[in-house]
């Protein structure tokens, strides 16, 4: 049984299967678990809304992040080079919810670890993570992205301020927990907003409650509160607007009072994201391959389970 400490609910794991995992390199993925008795939570600390951890790449000690919203799982360029992998030419993009950021292929991959969780040499990109470090004040190396939530469930304790995984499929909650059901490719979710459907794609690395494209702010018809700047992941700097909802209904979650920003968002997911700013009032798993999110609100969250009108 995988229980954060503190956590609104546990979760039960199943035996842990092999997972499968898309063949886009020359060798062979595979997965450690560590035994069940040598398993633990990785704690984790929520800077700017964004799930900072400890992890080791190559063996060398790092800080990570957790990012649904990014494609891929990425090395910091420079941090991959000083650790002898074998940096190869650049080859495109990795794709970010708001923009693209120049990869250059580990020719090999580099082996990752996350303490009391997982030991996995996947196929990764190299990118340079130094605008994110100097956001977090913290030397972000490595960069979970959406090829591992496609495989993995991601059990998240906001409560607990840790959080755990395992294969797509083998994390259950308790019957009647709400859940969120995921649709189309991206991860997406079906959302009214002040009345208004819109559709959203779940970005843990977003640090907004949601994200509107400025197209869907319009069509929504919100009047902004407030102005300002957001930085992306390129370090490039975005003007943005905001307001408070009074009414947003998520599945079965209907939430009162939230954040809804408008700014850069390329069109590929919908008409925005929904992110940390949102689900950080929650313990949640994250099942992307099962299309779902179970979510329990911390106590004092004001968003409510039930009925969404």
């Amino acid at each position: 049984m995988l229980v954060a400490a503190g956590a609104a609910f546990a979760v039960v794991a199943q035996a842990q299967p092999k997972p499968e995992v898309p063949q886009t390199s020359a060798f062979q993925v595979q997965f450690h678990f560590p035994p069940p008795a040598e398993r633990k939570p990785v704690p984790f600390e929520l800077v700017h809304n964004h799930i900072l951890f400890k992890a080791r790449v190559e063996g060398r000690d790092t800080w990570a992040m957790l990012d649904t919203g990014l494609a891929e799982t990425v090395v910091d360029t420079r941090f991959a080079r000083a650790s002898g992998l074998n940096v190869g030419p650049t080859a495109g993009e990795a794709r970010t919810t708001t923009g693209h950021l120049d990869r250059q292929l580990l020719l090999h991959g580099a082996r990752i670890e996350i303490p009391g969780q997982l030991d996995v040499r996947p196929p990764v990109s190299a990118v340079d993570l130094s605008s994110v470090s100097a956001l977090f004040g913290r030397p972000v190396s490595l960069v979970i992205g959406r090829d591992l939530f496609d495989i993995l469930a991601f059990f998240v304790s906001a409560t607990g301020g840790s959080f755990q995984l395992s294969p797509s499929g083998t994390l259950h909650v308790p019957p009647g927990t709400p859940q969120l059901e995921l649709k189309n490719g991206e991860g997406q979710l079906d959302v009214t907003i002040a009345g208004k459907p819109a559709v959203l794609t779940v970005d843990l690395g977003s640090d907004a409650g949601i994200g509107l494209s400025k197209s869907a702010w319009d069509r929504l018809g919100l009047t902004a509160a407030a102005e300002g700047k957001s930085v992306g992941a390129d370090g490039r700097l975005a003007s943005t607007k905001s307001a408070v909802v009074a009414s947003v209904s998520i599945g079965p979650i209907q939430g009162r009072n939230l954040s809804v920003t408008a700014g850069p968002m390329l069109p590929d997911f919908g008409d925005g994201v929904i992110g940390m700013g949102f689900f950080s009032g929650y313990d949640f798993v994250i099942d992307l391959n099962a299309r779902r999110i179970w979510l329990s609100p911390v106590a004092g969250h004001q968003t409510t389970a039930g009925s969404a009108r």
